[in-house]
């Protein structure tokens, strides 16, 4: 699987040396410290995320160890960049407002779209019974809708106000995710594909035009930083999602199968059919706990989906942040797709 990116990755490395123009290197001395504080954060919060549900949160001395780890490396590396006279990131480009707002977004972005990514083969393949080929197929029009809206978008950038177009993306995500919370395990691939389709086409209609939106602003000596600020904060976003999602999928299912099984008792009528239909209730005690065990796993990936539908309901207030730049840049979309 790996693999396949070869041949793709080196295509792109030849045309970068083939086609990209040469520009003036400025030399700046790497800022080693700055870089390994902001990197102790991220990695302790990332596995404070994913380590949590496994140890019992912060029942677990492993867990305040790594929330406090977390937190003196950020509280250093804002120290650190506050007052160095060669920062690793300077922090004065946070004091503009589009570029601040579009870093928050680009992070409840990150939130919901590897999150999605993350559950639906687990619960195609699981669940449902999917091949892994079949699977792939089923999730390509994701993909699809999302090239397809960035060579769209591409052109509608400069002619509309891109508020209005990451706003049309985020509620075009939020009801592509509506119609996953009403998934059900022997349902056809049609929804599935529709879902995907709608989905990749909105991410598509939220990337350029919020790239184009945080960075119109800011001042060109920053954009290097920002950039490399903007793609940090969409990955852990991302990360932060991911594990979000994980948690909550495995404490649903718990919940849901207390749930469930307190409906299911020997008094019920169907039960007692479905017990005399297969010689007793000896014989389907297990058969029964493996429905209510498939069934609550179903219904927690349902409530993943509800929970990242209002997470992305959530952010669209953010957009009324961003101010809209004069004089807007068409953006290239190869970049976006590439950022």
């Amino acid at each position: 699987m790996f693999l396949v990116n070869l041949p793709l990755g080196g295509l792109a490395l030849f045309m970068l040396f083939a086609l990209m123009p040469k520009s003036e290197i400025k030399q700046r001395k790497f800022d080693f410290f700055g870089f390994s504080m902001l990197a102790l954060a991220v990695a302790a919060t990332q596995l404070l995320l994913d380590r949590g549900q496994g140890v019992g949160w912060f029942d677990s001395v492993e867990i305040w160890l790594y929330l406090i780890l977390a937190i003196s490396g950020a509280w250093m590396f804002v120290v650190h960049c506050a007052t160095s006279s060669n920062p690793f990131i300077d922090l004065k480009m946070f004091a503009d407002r589009n570029f601040s707002t579009g870093l928050v977004m680009i992070f409840v972005v990150g939130i919901t779209l590897f999150s999605g990514l993350a559950l639906l083969p687990p619960m195609l393949q699981n669940l449902m019974g999917f091949p892994v080929i079949e699977t792939g197929l089923v999730m390509g029009p994701r993909g699809i809708g999302t090239m397809v809206s960035m060579i769209l978008v591409g052109r509608l950038v400069s002619r509309y106000d891109p508020r209005l177009l990451v706003f049309g993306g985020s509620l075009l995500m939020a009801y592509s995710l509506y119609m996953m919370t009403e998934f059900d395990i022997v349902m056809g691939t049609g929804p599935i594909m529709l879902s995907g389709l709608l989905q990749g086409i909105g991410m598509g209609f939220v990337f350029i035009p919020l790239n184009t939106l945080a960075f119109a602003t800011i001042n060109a000596k920053y954009r290097v930083e920002a950039t490399s600020m903007f793609s940090l904060v969409r990955n852990v976003g991302s990360g932060v999602g991911i594990s979000i999602v994980t948690s909550v999928l495995a404490t649903m299912q718990i919940v849901n199968h207390a749930d469930l099984a307190e409906r299911i008792t020997l008094d019920s009528g169907v039960v007692r059919d479905f017990a005399t239909a297969h010689g007793g209730f000896g014989n389907v005690v297990t058969t029964i706990n493996g429905l209510i065990t498939q069934q609550s796993a179903m219904l927690a990936f349902l409530d993943d989906f509800k929970l990242m539908m209002w997470v992305t309901l959530a952010s669209l207030p953010i957009i009324l942040l961003l101010r809209r730049p004069k004089a807007v840049v068409k953006p290239d979309p190869a970049h976006a797709m590439a950022e």
